[in-house]
């Protein structure tokens, strides 16, 4: 409340992160936005004492992806909310998703805190709530008690605040003109992450956001028999402007003209479309905030460190291929140890002191010498290989495992931050877990970050 109440003030600041309404925090990425905002804030405050610095989570609930955040991943399975809801994510009655609560708490046990978080997911999502009510509830739970604010961007009040853009959008496309420029420049060097339309913006219907286009002085709603003239338009914006929904390009001006934002919180991507807005926010006079990378990380737990361990794999090792760590695995164990790289090495060497010796005499024969090396080099190579193959079928059981620990730690092959949720980890750690990850976590600490289980004392 008191950081809700600071926000009329001329000295308060926010630093804001945001993301769609993944159920039930949707990835750990989204706890790491939120982590992060909120350590940048208490950072900034320690900093200057005599202003007010409030983290904020925006709920883009105005996305309509049904389909993407209606599931999660849950101790290596799927489980789906089952819902025909069309339109507005934020807007999604809750509504028989207490099916899929019921699922997932069957997989809890008797872990220590899942009577906590059993109750956490049904207060927060049960009741007859909408999505949106309920990300804030579960959200709040976790994290409000560092002064986490959350907003919900489909607000009627909050869209007058945007008229003038929306107008210019439509009228003058604006944006896609000054992004695309920006885009041109960005090319040369970087990847670009999103390329703009001629219209960046939705319109939004009782159960559909579909895209307006225009279409010689008309403008039209795709997939939707439904136009307007100029002036039409004009007055729709007038009179109802929480029907014109930005698309992920303008959404970082709606929200730097709500909020007294001096920084924005996000994740790779994001942060590399963000680069592509700069001359857009000078074109509406609207500062830009700064623009910081999300903490990234992977949690290690204390069975996963042991194997870890057990087969000598490095840190800087970690994000190689499963195949990489069984074939240094095979090459390391010492009971099975072949010297074919040195041998290669030793017999590579002598046949270079032989071949020059024998170009010195006939000079002619330098290309055969050459071949030769290249056919022996080929030789070891092939050797080598059937060797690990050999190898691999002897040490089934260990290759089998590494296999394993390969995909605890890289789920579906993805950075476990976008795949798992944080139910695991809060059962059996509850709320230690979320205040372990604050204290370890730096915003200003540009590194992936590797969390690992140490012993209880």
């Amino acid at each position: 409340m008191e950081n809700l109440q600071s926000l009329s003030s001329p000295k308060t600041f926010t630093i804001t992160t945001g993301h769609q309404l993944n159920i039930f925090g949707g990835p750990m990425f989204v706890i790491y936005k939120v982590l992060t905002a909120i350590n940048t804030s208490e950072h900034l405050s320690k900093l200057y004492p005599d202003n007010n610095f409030v983290p904020v989570f925006w709920m883009a609930t105005e996305d309509h992806d049904i389909e993407e955040i209606s599931s999660i991943t849950l101790f290596g399975k799927k489980y789906k909310w089952e819902s025909r809801w069309k339109g507005l994510s934020g807007k999604m009655l809750t509504e028989g998703i207490e099916i899929l609560i019921d699922e997932v708490i069957k997989t809890f046990g008797n872990s220590e805190f899942a009577e906590q978080l059993s109750q956490i997911l049904k207060e927060s999502y049960l009741s007859g709530l909408t999505l949106s009510e309920a990300t804030r509830r579960f959200l709040n739970t976790l994290m409000g008690i560092y002064g986490l604010v959350i907003i919900d961007g489909n607000e009627p009040a909050l869209k007058r605040r945007i008229k003038d853009v929306l107008e210019d959008e439509l009228l003058n496309q604006t944006s896609s003109k000054i992004i695309n420029n920006s885009i041109q420049l960005l090319e040369k060097k970087y990847n670009v992450q999103a390329r703009p339309r001629e219209l960046n913006l939705f319109f939004v219907g009782e159960d559909y956001r579909e895209r307006l286009v225009k279409e010689g002085e008309k403008f039209s709603v795709l997939n939707k028999d439904l136009s307007f003239t100029k002036e039409s338009i004009k007055a729709e914006i007038e009179n109802s402007p929480e029907k014109f929904s930005p698309n992920v390009l303008l959404r970082p001006l709606y929200q730097e003209s709500i909020l007294p934002n001096i920084a924005y919180i996000g994740g790779p991507a994001e942060v590399a479309y963000w680069l592509e807005l700069k001359e857009l926010f000078n074109h509406f006079n609207i500062p830009m905030p700064v623009v910081l990378l999300r903490n990234c990380a992977t949690i290690l737990e204390k069975n996963v460190l042991e194997k870890i361990e057990k087969y000598s794999i490095a840190d800087k090792d970690l994000f190689l291929p499963a195949d990489d760590w069984i074939r240094k695995f095979i090459e390391n164990k010492e009971d099975d140890q072949l010297p074919i790289e040195n041998v290669s090495l030793q017999i590579a060497a002598e046949f270079e002191e032989l071949g020059a010796k024998i170009s010195k005499m006939d000079p002619s024969l330098s290309p055969f010498i050459e071949a030769e090396k290249q056919k022996i080099k080929t030789s070891f190579l092939t050797l080598k290989e059937k060797v690990i193959r050999s190898q691999k079928k002897k040490n089934e059981t260990e290759v089998n495992q590494i296999q394993k620990l390969k995909e605890k730690i890289f789920p579906s092959g993805k950075l476990q931050e976008r795949e798992e949720t944080i139910i695991p980890y809060y059962l059996k750690w509850g709320n230690r877990f979320i205040e372990a990850l604050k204290e370890n976590l730096d915003p200003f600490k540009k590194e992936f970050y590797l969390l690992k289980e140490k012993e209880q004392n």
